[in-house]
């Protein structure tokens, strides 16, 4: 695909971006460049804590509306999130995952992962209508939107040295910190012992903690709590 009049434009809204609505431009504009229909930006750590597709979508274009993800079943969800989670290089699907069928009216879909510094990935998947695209197209889209990725997990958090932590981690680091087990911190706040377990190991992979006392010290070095 030859160079459109607005390329300048998109890397300029790219170079400023900085938060999900900045991004969400960005993609919608990376989209209409190479016209696919919509897009779907998910972040795959802590899918055992969030097995919610709408609480992993970090952005989206769905005629529905990114919302309309919470009616997915846990199952649909589960099954998704493992097919999403085995890429390890840019692939086109002959139709969108199940999960994202009623979502996406498509021909096919676009799946491109992303591998943050820190570990933590993203996968972009795009509704396309097109049967087929020169491969150099193609090449030109994973490209672009890859670097819009890698953009957004630094807007996130996710490709920084001290990572970004959600609000439920930071609360059983906490109260970790207080000397209390796991079964504690799950009555004290209203979570399975198996959820708290996972927030401690997702906490203890982010700072390469390797126990707790490790993960408590290591969070009140770099300021994650005081």
């Amino acid at each position: 695909m030859s160079l459109e009049p607005n390329d300048e434009r998109i890397d300029a809204e790219l170079n400023r971006a900085i938060n999900r609505t900045d991004f969400f431009r960005v993609f919608r504009m990376l989209a209409d460049r190479y016209g696919f229909l919509s897009f779907a930006v998910f972040e795959l750590t802590g899918v055992k804590v969030e097995p919610r597709l709408d609480r992993i979508c970090l952005l989206a274009d769905l005629p529905r509306g990114r919302g309309s993800l919470a009616n997915v079943s846990a199952e649909a969800s589960q099954a998704l999130l493992g097919q999403l989670a085995s890429l390890r290089r840019p692939a086109i699907a002959a139709q969108p995952p199940t999960a994202l069928v009623p979502f996406m009216t498509c021909r096919r879909a676009i799946l491109i992962p992303m591998t943050a510094y820190t570990g933590e990935r993203l996968v972009l998947v795009l509704a396309d209508e097109a049967e087929s695209r020169p491969e150099a197209e193609i090449a030109g889209a994973v490209f672009d939107f890859l670097q819009a990725l890698q953009k957004l997990a630094v807007a996130e958090g996710l490709d920084a040295d001290t990572p970004r932590f959600r609000r439920r981690e930071i609360e059983v680091v906490e109260w970790t910190a207080e000397g209390k087990t796991s079964a504690e911190i799950a009555i004290i706040l209203g979570l399975s012992e198996y959820t708290v377990n996972e927030y401690i190991g997702s906490a203890m992979r982010k700072l390469d903690a390797l126990n707790r006392i490790h993960l408590v010290t290591k969070a009140i070095r770099v300021g994650i709590i005081s």
